[in-house]
């Protein structure tokens, strides 16, 4: 799927981001504050199901939502990008 490029969003991003790995990465994510776990796993290639155990473990840190009786996360853009800059050296 191709995203749209925000490039205010990405200026912001290159203030946090040191390495180009990181980058590409976060180039996968849509230009909101705010993602969904599914945003955050299709960039990082992982299941949806390994972001929401990140959320749980306060590695990435998120707002709580409730869609039903299911929590529904939106978890914080810089959040992603410290996780990513920690795990990518």
């Amino acid at each position: 799927m191709l995203r749209q490029r925000d490039f205010i969003q990405e200026l912001e991003d290159a203030k946090h981001v040191d390495s180009i790995e990181v980058q590409e990465l976060v180039n996968r994510l849509p230009a909101q504050p705010l993602l969904s776990v599914g945003d955050v796993a299709s960039a990082i290639c992982r299941s949806p199901e390994y972001v929401r155990q990140l959320v749980e473990s306060g590695d990435l840190k998120r707002l709580a939502g409730r869609d039903g009786k299911r929590e529904n996360y939106l978890v914080l853009r810089i959040s992603v990008i410290q996780y990513l800059k920690g795990k990518i050296k």
